[in-house]
C-alpha cells in the first residue's frame, strides 16, 4: 500500500472516529458542514471517499484541523512556490525581461 493510501485511510478514520465521538447524527453533520446528506452518509458509511474540501467542511464541524491530521512536514507556500517558479522560466530565456520588468526601447539604454 503506497503512503497516499495510507495517508487518506488515516484521514478517513480520524474523521469518523471524531464523528462518533460527537455523538451527532449524519444529518447534524451534514448540516454544520455544509455537504450534503448523501455525501455525509455515505462517507461515515465508508461507501465514498471525499475531497479535501469535504474532509475540511468535515474537519471545521467536527473541531479538527485539517493540516493536524496526517501532515509531517509542512507544506510550502504557494506564493513561494509561485515565485520559485516563475523564476527559473525568466531565466530560461536569457535577454527576455521577467514579468513586470520595463524593456528599454530599440538601441536605446
Amino acid at each position: 500500500m503506497n503512503r497516499a493510501n495510507v495517508n487518506t485511510m488515516s484521514m478517513t478514520h480520524v474523521i469518523q472516529e471524531a464523528f462518533k465521538r460527537s455523538g451527532w447524527s449524519v444529518n447534524r453533520l451534514s448540516k454544520e458542514s455544509g455537504v450534503p446528506y448523501a455525501s455525509a452518509f455515505n462517507f461515515i458509511h465508508g461507501k465514498a471517499t471525499v475531497t479535501l474540501d469535504t474532509a475540511d467542511g468535515f474537519c471545521a464541524a467536527l473541531g479538527l484541523a485539517l493540516t493536524a491530521l496526517d501532515n509531517p512536514k509542512p507544506a510550502k507556500p504557494l506564493a513561494r512556490v509561485r515565485a520559485r517558479r516563475a523564476g527559473k522560466a525568466g531565466s530560461a530565456k536569457a535577454g527576455t525581461p521577467a514579468s513586470g520588468e520595463a524593456r528599454s526601447p530599440k538601441g536605446g539604454r
